[in-house]
């Protein structure tokens, strides 16, 4: 199975895509909305922006912001989680100000994004 492969960053990053690709293909069938649903499978809030051929998802309230901020490698692993979900590369654009830091995902191409 996919823990007997993981095998340090590059394995945890790996494994996490492909948790991501398992809740990211339910109903809405990946892209960014797929990408949101795996994010509210992990009880997070996730808000999705779209604008200048680009959809940003913004993640807040939820159980590892407070770690992010801590630990921004964090974001990276998340990263991979949410790319593999939309079946798409995202961008990280987190906002680690504050107390409340919040998790932004940037997809460019939409319509690469929504063609799973």
């Amino acid at each position: 199975g996919l823990l007997g492969e993981w095998n340090g960053t590059e394995g945890l990053t790996e494994l996490l895509s492909a948790v991501g690709a398992r809740l990211g293909a339910g109903p809405t069938g990946g892209g960014p909305a797929g990408a949101a649903e795996a994010l509210r499978a992990l009880d997070a809030d996730v808000t999705s922006y779209q604008g200048d051929g680009q959809v940003m998802l913004v993640v807040f309230g939820w159980p590892l912001a407070a770690v992010v901020a801590e630990r921004p490698g964090l974001c990276d692993l998340m990263t991979a989680f949410v790319s593999g979900a939309a079946g798409s590369a995202a961008s990280e654009r987190c906002d680690r100000a504050g107390a409340r830091p919040r998790c932004r995902f940037v997809f460019s191409d939409p319509a690469t994004c929504a063609q799973r």
